[in-house]
């Protein structure tokens, strides 16, 4: 596994890790000018938030041709995965409750179903190649042209003759 960024949980995480004898497959990466060579060999990508805005990331990781995990946080999140109510284009898990504990306390529910949706997607290449293309297919929908054409309508159909 390979987390990019950094931030205020990064000693926590790193302790998690050795505490929890995984430090051997957890890479740390920090803070990355390119993270898209990362993407480019990931299978799944997961944004385990509490909370959004619009996640770009999403997007991006779709236009790396991934299929999506992300938690069903406040914001966006579900604007672009789940649109129309269904999981479209990605999986929603539930959000998590943000606090921080140590190895030898029991996941969360809403971890495990993190969890689960992970070993999912690595486990079902047929679903990982339908949320690839779904995905592929979702980013049409952000495209700026498509996003300017929407903003004239709007305009011209409030606009005064």
């Amino acid at each position: 596994m390979a987390i990019l960024g950094t931030g205020e949980l990064e000693d926590y995480l790193l302790g998690l890790a050795r505490e929890l004898h995984v430090e051997k497959d957890v890479y740390f990466l920090g803070w990355q000018a390119n993270p898209f060579k990362f993407l480019s060999r990931a299978d799944v990508f997961v944004l385990p938030s509490l909370s959004e805005g619009l996640p770009l990331v999403l997007l991006e990781a779709m236009a790396c041709r991934l299929p999506v995990i992300a938690t069903d946080c406040p914001g966006s999140s579900r604007e672009i995965i789940a649109p129309n109510g269904t999981e479209e284009f990605g999986i929603l898990a539930p959000p998590v409750d943000g606090m921080m504990r140590g190895g030898e306390v029991p996941c969360t529910e809403e971890e495990l179903a993190m969890a689960d949706a992970i070993l999912r997607l690595l486990g079902d290449a047929a679903l990982r190649q339908k949320f690839i293309s779904a995905g592929l297919t979702r980013l049409r929908d952000f495209d700026r042209e498509r996003f300017l054409e929407k903003y004239r309508r709007v305009i011209q159909s409030t606009s005064y003759s």
